[in-house]
């Protein structure tokens, strides 16, 4: 996949005549003519689907005034989609960008997502059209807006917009929400209001999540988006102030539960690519965010268990609005199974067997090593305000160093090698294997011995296209229908947080294999598929074709997935009477990958680590 995508064989231009220059040809009428000669399936694309069963595809181009004959799929789909920016009047067309790898080609394609993941909730206009688009909706009709009962700015500026928009519910949301409220933000659904700019994951997420953004944040920052990075932050920081924790995503129904915690290790990772004024400021309305989310929400009932470690557990009860029921094979209406899915929801691995139907009764691995790294980047945070000497430091390095004598005791198991989650209700370990044991590693938690035996553990995990969720063992001794976080499954966070935990305690080569398998892999589907970045994959099998319950893969990338059917367009192309208008539009509608994928192209292609030593 690493080979460049060598590209202009130059025909007719070898011969030793001279030849005058080719007509330069438009963009858009080069586009349609390899369209048409080249598209064999009709759906407007440039893909694998089109070269069954038929001759290598190629395209006789003019490009910078040569004659230029380009062959493959792959070289035609990158040509394709060059010269439709050209034409949409995105960017010029470039020959020499031809000469790119698969690697640079999906890199860049990653690189310039960004903006079109790009969100807001702090004007109606951008909250109305999400709301109306919603699929669950309130009964009585209304579209819910909720904005904090403390921001008194943002309710006079959301006040003076609704009188455009009748249909309008405005709601002022305290800080600590009771049982009443909850069950309200469920029957009433609605968005919340957010004061910046946000990245949503795509393909039908149309809000900010909570882990997600951490991720996404780092993609962007690869791409020397801080601004986005800024925001992602500020947004954060502003629904623990506001609203009291930050939320599984800004939807009224998930205000009852959180997301795995990356507050902290955003900032850090943030921080020193700030102006110098801005540094001090933003690591003071961390540190005051960090200590609320630890105190009211990870070391607080119901997530707090009397093992000391903390669970996943959504404070609203019921069955999750959003959930549709009729995608899983097993769904039982009791108040325990709703609290388990609530649970699973807000652990990120939704869906799993490794909880079983009890992801309220389990502490996980992940979410602990997660509250140890917290609590050693609020020492770091401290350290920075007020020196090495800083009681508030030393205050958090305790709590980290008491976290982690609870995990060597409670989760790892020293004659498997891994770490595993407890079951709180049972008093004992589970048997499931999973990525989370890399974890441990990411946060610095693993002494050198631990990670050397993580590390004998790897190939239960490592499959040709890079990390499954679990082992194979695990998953087909707990039998019962597939889900999506499970094998043959491999997951984006997954790769970056093994990767980076692999570096961190020096194992290099380990840490190249995996990330060489998995960006081959989102290189392999992309270039195949006119771009096609997904969610997940099966990392078993190297394809993005994951049947599972939420499905979600967006769809495939590609322009003029209508001319065939447009009269002007045939039976030649004319640019003029049909190439613009539907170029625009399919420009547009395009999908733009899958946010924490395109993230984990640009960080594991850096090949940075910005965690520093294990302990």
């Amino acid at each position: 996949m690493r080979r460049a995508l060598s590209l202009l064989a130059f025909a007719a231009c070898s011969s030793a005549t001279a030849r005058p220059p080719a007509r330069e040809i438009p963009p858009g009428e080069q586009l349609a003519s390899l369209l048409l000669e080249n598209d064999r399936d009709g759906d407007g694309r440039i893909s694998q689907r089109d070269e069954v069963g038929g001759a290598p595809l190629r395209f006789a181009a003019v490009l910078g005034g040569r004659r230029a004959v380009i062959e493959g799929q792959a070289r035609l789909a990158h040509l394709a989609d060059l010269l439709a920016r050209a034409a949409a009047g995105i960017e010029p067309f470039d020959p020499a960008r031809l000469d790119e790898t698969p690697d640079q080609v999906v890199r860049d394609l990653a690189d310039r997502s960004w903006a079109a993941l790009v969100r807001r909730s702090d004007r109606l206009a951008g909250i109305v059209p999400v709301l109306r688009a919603s699929r669950v909706q309130a009964s009585d009709g209304m579209l819910h807006v909720y904005y904090p009962d403390s921001d008194r700015e943002a309710g006079a500026r959301l006040t003076a917009e609704a009188a455009r928009y009748p249909e309008v519910a405005l709601v002022p949301l305290p800080g600590r929400l009771d049982t009443a409220w909850l069950e309200r933000l469920d029957r009433q659904p609605g968005l919340l209001y957010l004061p910046r700019p946000y990245l949503v994951p795509g393909g039908h997420f149309v809000e900010m999540y909570g882990w997600d953004s951490y991720f996404m944040a780092r993609g962007a920052l690869a791409a020397g988006r801080v601004d986005l990075a800024r925001d992602l932050l500020a947004d954060l920081l502003y629904q623990v102030e506001r609203y009291g924790k930050i939320g599984n995503s800004n939807r009224s129904y998930h205000r009852g539960r959180s997301q795995p915690p990356f507050l902290t290790r955003l900032a850090l990772e943030l921080v020193d690519r700030l102006p110098a004024a801005e540094r001090a400021p933003l690591l003071r309305r961390t540190a005051a965010a960090g200590e609320r989310e630890l105190a009211e929400i990870w070391y607080a009932p119901p997530r707090i268990t009397d093992t000391g470690l903390s669970r996943y557990h959504d404070e609203a009860r019921g069955a999750p609005p959003e959930v549709r029921r009729e995608t899983y094979k097993v769904w039982r209406d009791d108040p325990a199974f709703f609290d388990h899915q609530r649970a699973v929801r807000e652990s990120g691995w939704d869906m799993t067997l490794r909880f079983g139907e009890r992801g309220h009764l389990i502490a996980p691995v992940c979410l602990n090593a997660l509250l140890y790294g917290y609590e050693r980047d609020m020492a770091e945070i401290y350290r920075r305000l007020d020196g090495d000497r800083s009681p508030d430091a030393a205050r958090h390095q305790r709590a980290a160093a008491a976290q982690k004598k609870r995990i060597d005791r409670l989760m790892w198991d020293p004659a498997r090698g891994l770490y595993f989650d407890v079951d709180i209700e049972k008093k004992q370990r589970t048997d499931y294997e999973t990525v989370a044991s890399f974890y441990p590693l990411f946060v610095g938690l693993a002494s050198p011995e631990q990670a050397r035996a993580v590390v004998r553990s790897l190939d239960r995990f490592l499959m040709p296209g890079g990390l499954a969720v679990s082992s194979r063992t695990s998953r087909e001794k707990a039998g019962a229908e597939q889900l999506q976080w499970d094998w043959p499954f491999g997951w984006a966070p997954h790769q970056v947080i093994a990767v980076e935990g692999l570096r961190r305690y020096g194992f290099a080569t380990e840490a190249d294999e995996v990330s060489r398998r998995w960006v081959s892999l989102v290189v392999e589907v992309a270039t195949g598929n006119n771009g096609l970045i997904v969610e997940k994959y099966d990392v078993v099998h190297r394809t993005a074709n994951v049947p599972v319950e939420y499905g979600n893969q967006g769809g495939d990338r590609g322009p003029l997935a209508r001319y065939r059917d447009t009269p002007a367009c045939r039976p030649a192309p004319r640019p003029r009477s049909c190439l613009d208008r539907l170029l625009l539009d399919d420009l547009a509608a395009r999908a733009v990958g899958f946010g924490w994928t395109n993230a984990s192209v640009a960080v594991l292609l850096d090949r940075k680590t910005h965690l520093g030593p294990g302990p």
